[in-house]
């Protein structure tokens, strides 16, 4: 197993005050965060999870590319999340407008 150098994981620029070691695609990390390490830990079982996927569907592929299918995959379903929140939130506010209208009698 290779081990990576320290990185940093910084929520809202709070002082990193923890060391979590993960594996993620068969190399150890360790970062310096102020997350929770179930967060780190839950965060790095999803990307290897989502490897092991792609490693079925791409048997022939390379680690590299595989890292850039993981990559790919998760930006995927993040800017999917990203539309469908915004259509949710949009779709609310317009609800609440309307029975807010309903309510006062405009």
């Amino acid at each position: 197993m290779v081990r990576d150098s320290i990185g940093v994981l910084d929520p809202k620029n709070a002082l990193p005050s923890t060391q979590v070691e993960v594996d993620v695609l068969g190399k150890r990390f360790t970062f310096r965060t102020a997350y929770a390490a179930e967060q780190v830990h839950s965060a790095a079982d999803y990307i290897n999870q989502t490897a092991q996927e792609l490693r079925r569907q791409f048997p022939s592929a390379s680690l590299p590319r595989i890292s850039v299918l993981v990559l790919m995959q998760i930006a995927h379903e993040l800017l999917t999340l990203r539309r469908e929140y915004q259509s949710l939130k949009e779709g609310f506010e317009r609800e609440s407008e309307r029975l807010l209208r309903m309510m006062t009698g405009q």
